[in-house]
């Protein structure tokens, strides 16, 4: 049984790729069934996954410990377990022992999806780590095509366009994104997505450039835009330091990256051979462009089924 909270985002993706690789088909919503009605009904289930529980992580912490004293195995997907290694306050130091308690926890197996090689820290939280399965969402919408443009474009020279698709948020760098790029001679910059509630007007009021659209994407047009685009912004802040949908595909596509120097995911494209072609600073920030991020999609399957399985 796959146990998500919802259908937002990634989240049926998620569902959907655990119950193909743990060849279970049965997956509950708890938007659908409510938790009490879930946890009735998985209990004595002799084998439950409850992806992205960071979303209710008292309530995974609770169905853990009952399924402990029943001597059933529970695994757990924690999809921002990181997000508590460098915050303060007191939400981050609760969810850090939440994570650490589940850790402990017998028969209990919680996994990052960041993995331990990028952040070894994760270990202290976590009993293991896989691939993010958003480097596997779109291969039914756009196959393994590869970029060209990864190929094409020169070593100082920067792409005569960069994308910027994801909510409009501080979160995402989008200001930054707007003044490097929004009235820089030679450059087209594309914004897709919709504005996050505290971004005001006057963010965009003299975009330059910039071409906005705020309507929905589907499948397909996301998968589009990032396989063929010259460059995507991947740059976010140490808010959100983490793999996303954009990230995975357009590295999956070859698609060049500007990514946040010493962010997570700038270690990760420099593990995996990403070739540095730009380098733009403001305000004290580097923010670099990756090509070549060379992903062996194989093997990343491979170890995931093993941690799972």
């Amino acid at each position: 049984m796959i146990i998500e909270s919802n259908r937002n985002g990634h989240r049926a993706a998620y569902a959907a790729y655990f119950s193909a690789l743990l060849d279970d088909s049965q997956i509950m919503f708890l938007s659908d069934t409510g938790k009490i009605d879930a946890l009735r009904q998985t209990l004595g289930s002799k084998r439950l996954l409850l992806s992205t529980a960071d979303d209710y992580l008292v309530f995974a912490l609770c169905m853990s410990v009952l399924r402990v004293l029943l001597l059933r195995r529970t695994q757990l997907v924690t999809i921002r377990a990181e997000h508590t290694l460098d915050r303060g306050g007191a939400k981050a130091a609760v969810k850090w022992v939440l994570y650490r308690l589940l850790r402990d926890l017998p028969l209990v197996h919680i996994v990052s999806i960041m993995p331990h090689r990028i952040e070894p820290r994760l270990t202290r939280l976590t009993n293991a780590s896989i691939y993010d399965p958003a480097f596997f969402e779109l291969v039914e919408s756009r196959g393994n095509a590869r970029n060209p443009n990864n190929e094409d474009l020169p070593l100082g020279q920067l792409p005569a366009e960069v994308v910027f698709l994801g909510v409009l948020s501080e979160t995402r760098n989008v200001r930054v994104f707007l003044d490097l790029f929004g009235a820089r001679e030679g450059i087209v910059s594309k914004v897709y997505g919709r504005r996050a509630a505290n971004l005001t007007d006057d963010a965009l009021a003299n975009p330059g450039h910039v071409i906005v659209n705020e309507g929905h994407l589907d499948d397909s047009s996301f998968a589009r835009i990032l396989a063929t685009a010259q460059s995507v912004w991947c740059a976010f802040t140490p808010d959100y330091d983490n793999f996303s949908g954009v990230f995975c595909n357009a590295a999956r596509f070859g698609t060049p990256v500007w990514l946040t120097e010493g962010s997570r995911l700038c270690r990760f494209a420099q593990h995996h051979g990403g070739q540095e072609v730009y380098r733009l600073q403001v305000n004290g920030l580097a923010f670099v462009l990756f090509k070549r991020i060379e992903l062996d999609l194989a093997q990343f399957k491979a170890e995931n089924e093993a941690t799972l399985k």
